[in-house]
């Protein structure tokens, strides 16, 4: 999980608590100490192929322009 703050890839999940079908998490940042919180929701599987289009289109724009 990518921190809002610094970037870094490395945090710890330091609470996770289940709300009916999301799961909220707080983590800590290993490298800026931030906590930032995330959510995770359980989507359908074609809410999941609009959202992996989407991250491949935006993936093929940024390759673009290098």
């Amino acid at each position: 999980m990518e921190c809002p703050y610094c970037e870094s890839n490395q945090s710890n999940v330091i609470d996770s608590r289940k709300v009916e079908m999301n799961v909220f998490r707080t983590r800590i940042c290993k490298k800026c100490g931030s906590k930032f919180y995330t959510e995770e929701v359980v989507i359908t599987e074609e809410e999941a192929r609009f959202y992996m289009a989407e991250i491949k289109r935006k993936y093929r724009e940024e390759r673009k322009r290098l």
